[in-house]
């Protein structure tokens, strides 16, 4: 992924401009680009989170604060979870198998899927467990493409939001929205460092 990114950075800001007027702006908007490009990778590629087909990132630059990428993902559509969803509808049919014979038809009525996952400790774990991943895939990914981007103050931030579907990830962390973000100045600086490392992780500010 990383190689075939790079490639398109290379034809994105050696590609012609309008004019001498527009170079600045022409300029950080195609290296947004480039960046936008790794993150639809990312989330193409991981199996921590889901994404619909089409569902790009978006970004914008806001002067004073830097450039923000939004999206949306899913954490239910991922490939661990598939097992979850399987117990959930067999929880289901055997609920309504229950309901036909008559018997404990009022002890049988399904509950909403937050009831059901608020009382399933397990699987709440496994979404925390996929939120970890994909979080530290996501540091990994801004430092490995961040440093392209142009145009940005050095106080100025790199914030990605990715709205979250599932309504207990709100419940959990008060927040309907995985938010990451990093000036541009602490980008650079750990630029050579692990993605593990103490540094790098003090550096990234994530609300969860």
């Amino acid at each position: 992924m990383k190689n075939a990114l790079t490639f398109l950075m290379f034809l994105i800001l050696a590609g012609p401009f309008a004019g001498a007027e527009d170079m600045p702006y022409e300029r950080m908007n195609r290296t947004f680009q480039v960046f936008s490009k790794a993150l639809d990778s990312l989330l193409l590629d991981t199996a921590h989170v889901f994404v619909q087909k089409g569902d790009d990132v978006q970004s914008v630059y806001l002067e004073g604060i830097g450039v923000v990428f939004t999206g949306n993902i899913s954490i239910t559509g991922s490939g661990k979870f598939s097992i979850a969803i399987q117990g959930w509808q067999q929880w289901f049919e055997g609920n309504d198998k229950k309901d036909e014979s008559g018997d404990e038809k009022e002890k049988g009525k399904p509950n909403s899927y937050e009831t059901i996952i608020e009382r399933d400790k397990e699987r709440m774990e496994q979404m925390e467990e996929h939120l970890t991943a994909f979080k530290n895939e996501l540091i990994m990914t801004t430092m490995d493409f961040g440093s392209i981007l142009k145009g940005i103050d050095k106080d100025e931030e790199i914030i990605i939001i990715f709205h979250v579907r599932e309504e207990q990830f709100s419940k959990k962390y008060d927040s309907s929205a995985l938010t990451l973000r990093i000036t541009y100045k602490d980008l650079l600086s750990i630029n050579d460092k692990s993605p593990e490392s103490r540094d790098v992780l003090e550096k990234f500010r994530v609300n969860i």
